[in-house]
C-alpha cells in the first residue's frame, strides 16, 4: 500500500510538471468507451467517434495551455480550488459509479483529535491577502498529517490546493470542513487503489484518466483563454492580440460585407395624440380607423404632439419619451394606446420610414468589425494549430 501510494504521488507530479503535455497519450478503445458512456449521461446523442475526438481535441488543449499559460493550467484562479483537487473529484465519482463504491467513507478515528481549537491554533490567523507567508508555510509545513490512505503530508500541502473561502473557514475553526475535506481525499485514495486493480485487466490505464479528466475539467477555460468560446469575466489575451493585428482594409471589407447589419431608422413621420383619460385615447383611436388622423384630430379639436418636430423626428430627438415611442412603432400602423411616464394615454401613427447606413469609419462599425475579424482569425488559428498537432502526432480522426 505505502509502495502504491508513493507511485500515486510520483505520477500526480509528473502530470502537473513543466513537462506534462511533451508527450501524447494514446487512448485504448476501452478508455474511450468509458468516457463515451460518462459523456452519454450529459449528452444521450454524442457518438464514439466525437467522444474520441473531443478527447484528444483535450490534450491538443492541455498542450496549449501548458505552452501559454502553465500557470492557469496548476490553478485557474487564486481564489478557486487547483486543478488537481478538482480531478481528484472527478475521478473518485468516476470510481464511485463505474465500481459501484460506497459514495462516502469514513475517514477512521484519526480525524476526531482535529477539534476546533486545534484548528485555530494550528493554522493561526488567516494572511489579509490570501497569500501564505514564508513563516507561515514554514510552520504549517512542520504539522504532519498521517496514518490515512493519502500519503503523509503536510498541514499546508494539504489546504494549499483548497479555495481561498474554504482556507478562509478553517481559519475561524471550521474543525468539521477540515475532517470532511480529509474524508474525500482519504476515500479518493482507497478507491484510487481499487479502480487502478480493476481497470488494469480492462486496458484503463489510470495515467490516462488522469489526463482526461484534467483536460474535461480545463476544456472550457482554455478554449475561452484562446478566444474561440465566450469569456464569462474579461477578455481572452489572444483576442486582444488579434484585434490589434485587425487592417482597415479587413475592417472595409467587413462593412462591405455585412452592410445590411448597419442599416438603422433614422428619420420618420409621426402623428399623435395624448389623453388624460383612457376612454377617451381608445375612442380617439377608433375614430382614426374610421377616418384619418387628421380628421380625428380636428374632430376633437386637438393638437398633434408631433407638430413641434413638424411631424418629422429622427433619431436626433430620441431624448423625448414621445419620440421612443414612436421609433417602436411598425410603419402604417395605428399603436395601442400606450400610457407615459406622465400618465398620460397616447396613441400614435407612424409613416414614410427612411433608413441610412452608419459610415463604415464610425465606431459602430469599426467596434464590430474588429470584434468579428478577430473573432474569425482566433477560430481559423485554433483549427490550423489543431490540424498539425494531430497530424503531427499521428492521430487519425
Amino acid at each position: 500500500m505505502r509502495y502504491f501510494v508513493y507511485l500515486c504521488v510520483v505520477m500526480f507530479g509528473l502530470l502537473y510538471s513543466s513537462q506534462a503535455f511533451t508527450s501524447v497519450e494514446k487512448y485504448t478503445p476501452a478508455e474511450i468507451q468509458l468516457i463515451h458512456q460518462i459523456y452519454q449521461q450529459q449528452n444521450s446523442d454524442i457518438s464514439l467517434s466525437q467522444t474520441r475526438y473531443r478527447l484528444y481535441e483535450n490534450q491538443f488543449l492541455l498542450s496549449e495551455a501548458q505552452r501559454l499559460m502553465p500557470n492557469k493550467v496548476v490553478r485557474l484562479s487564486d481564489v478557486g480550488f487547483t486543478t488537481g483537487y478538482h480531478v481528484e473529484r472527478y475521478l473518485n465519482n468516476l470510481f464511485i459509479k463505474q465500481l459501484h463504491l460506497p459514495p462516502t467513507i469514513e475517514a477512521s478515528n484519526n480525524v476526531k483529535h482535529f477539534t476546533a481549537s486545534w484548528l485555530t491554533n494550528t493554522l493561526g490567523e488567516y494572511p489579509a491577502n490570501g497569500q501564505y507567508s514564508e513563516t507561515q508555510k514554514n510552520t504549517l509545513n512542520l504539522v504532519k498529517l498521517e496514518h490515512f490512505a493519502f500519503p503523509a503530508m503536510s498541514v499546508y500541502d494539504f489546504i494549499k490546493p483548497l479555495s481561498m473561502q474554504i482556507r478562509f473557514r478553517l481559519h475561524q475553526g471550521d474543525n468539521q470542513l477540515f475532517q470532511a475535506e480529509i474524508a474525500k481525499k482519504h476515500q479518493y485514495f482507497i478507491n484510487l487503489e481499487k479502480a487502478t486493480n480493476a481497470f488494469k485487466a480492462k486496458d484503463i490505464n489510470i495515467d490516462n484518466l488522469i489526463s482526461i479528466a484534467q483536460g474535461d475539467i480545463l476544456r472550457p477555460s482554455i478554449q475561452s483563454w484562446l478566444g474561440v468560446k465566450d469569456m464569462m469575466h474579461g477578455q481572452s489575451p489572444i483576442l486582444e492580440q488579434l484585434e490589434k493585428q485587425v487592417s482597415e482594409q479587413q475592417i472595409n471589407q467587413y462593412y462591405q460585407a455585412n452592410k445590411s447589419r448597419f442599416k438603422y431608422l433614422y428619420q420618420i413621420t409621426a402623428q399623435g395624440a395624448e389623453f388624460k383619460n383612457r376612454n377617451d385615447a381608445v375612442k380617439f383611436k377608433n375614430e382614426v380607423a374610421k377616418s384619418t388622423f387628421n380628421a380625428a384630430l380636428k374632430a376633437a379639436n386637438m393638437n398633434d404632439i408631433y407638430s413641434k418636430f413638424d411631424n418629422n423626428i429622427n433619431r436626433e430627438h430620441k431624448k423625448e419619451w414621445v419620440v421612443q415611442l414612436a421609433f417602436t412603432q411598425n410603419e402604417n400602423e395605428l399603436s395601442e394606446v400606450t400610457r407615459s411616464p406622465a400618465g398620460l394615454w397616447v396613441v400614435v401613427l407612424t409613416n414614410d420610414y427612411e433608413y441610412r447606413y452608419f459610415a463604415a469609419t464610425g465606431q459602430t462599425v469599426r467596434y464590430q468589425a474588429i470584434k468579428s475579424v478577430a473573432l474569425q482569425n482566433a477560430h481559423q488559428q485554433y483549427q490550423q494549430k489543431w490540424a498539425a498537432w494531430h497530424t503531427q502526432n499521428e492521430i487519425k480522426l
